[in-house]
């Protein structure tokens, strides 16, 4: 891939997954006051609640999804068909033990859940909730090995472009659900029917793009150490990731109140928002990284490396300054 393809290609990431979160951000928005109106802050809380144990259950993951990504990049400049094939394979046996992991994980936290919600008024079928949110996680890792060559070769935006509408389409219509039943039971299946199908599409649209990697083939041993000496150090990044940003809502739910997580997440959203934002910044020029990495001399690799890092500073800088003046 030459250097005007790969810009190319990181800014055409980088406009669509802009303006899609931008887009996503303001419905986002009154999706959350509908939510509020229409069932109240407890089950806002609990929503919260439940997002943060799934997130900490991620942790089984390893980082295995970026290790994969950034084994492809080398395989991609190389064209070699063999070896993608290889990755994708080897990724699909590594998720579908990672989804029996997290739902077997997942029931064995059922039994808790009554230490760490503290409600005044006792919400019904809770654990009915519980389990829908858990088998939405669990099918979402069945799904996924085959998007990460569409991502690692820069087309992520056909991907995100396809599937957008169904993320706004599901948005909508919760929203009309909670106002017409305002019910979460109704709430929960919407949002499981909305991801399986925008799962599926993804697969199918990746499947048709990239046909080669529905053959079975399989690494050597040494290619998996290669690996998992990749996960090793992802891991460690991940870990650090989930301590800072998803035991905060637990903490609050079992010493506060559960309540306060819904509260507390309605603030929480803006800051999220804004990472996820950053992250998808850093993310549309991820694969052009990898890309570079492979082909380019050292002397270019900093001077790229500089030059985000400058990007970086003066993104953040702005965000500081803006949410001080929002105080």
């Amino acid at each position: 891939m030459n250097t005007n393809s790969r810009t190319r290609n990181s800014a055409v990431n980088l406009i669509v997954n802009i303006s899609y979160q931008v887009f996503i951000i303001l419905i986002t928005f009154l999706s959350r006051r509908v939510f509020i109106s229409s069932l109240g802050v407890g089950y806002l809380g609990i929503s919260g609640l439940f997002d943060s144990i799934f997130s900490i259950l991620s942790l089984t993951e390893l980082g295995i999804g970026g290790a994969i990504t950034y084994t492809m990049y080398k395989y991609i400049v190389e064209d070699n068909k063999k070896m993608l094939s290889a990755l994708t394979t080897y990724y699909k046996k590594l998720y579908n033990r990672i989804a029996l992991i997290v739902a077997i994980a997942g029931l064995a936290v059922l039994p808790f859940l009554k230490y760490v919600i503290n409600l005044d008024e006792r919400i019904p079928y809770i654990k009915v909730y519980y389990v829908l949110i858990l088998a939405n996680t669990v099918l979402s890792y069945l799904f996924v090995y085959k998007t990460t060559i569409v991502n690692a070769d820069q087309r992520g935006y056909r991907l995100k472009i396809a599937t957008s509408a169904i993320e706004v389409t599901k948005i909508v219509v919760q929203i009309i659900a909670l106002k017409l039943f305002q019910s979460y039971l109704i709430y929960q299946l919407i949002w499981i029917a909305f991801t399986l199908g925008g799962n599926f599409l993804r697969s199918y649209l990746a499947s048709k793009w990239y046909p080669f990697i529905n053959e079975k083939v399989e690494l050597t041993d040494e290619e998996k150490d290669s690996i998992w000496n990749n996960i090793k150090s992802m891991f460690a990044y991940k870990i650090g990731g989930v301590v800072m940003q998803h035991t905060d809502n637990i903490l609050i739910s079992v010493l506060v109140n559960t309540k306060m997580v819904g509260l507390y997440s309605n603030y929480y959203m803006l800051f999220r928002k804004l990472d996820l934002t950053a992250d998808l910044m850093f993310s549309s020029i991820t694969a052009s990284v990898g890309n570079l990495n492979v082909t380019a001399s050292k002397e270019k690799k900093y001077s790229m490396f500089k030059l985000f890092m400058m990007i970086a500073f003066m993104f953040f800088a702005v965000c500081a300054i803006e949410l001080y003046f929002c105080r």
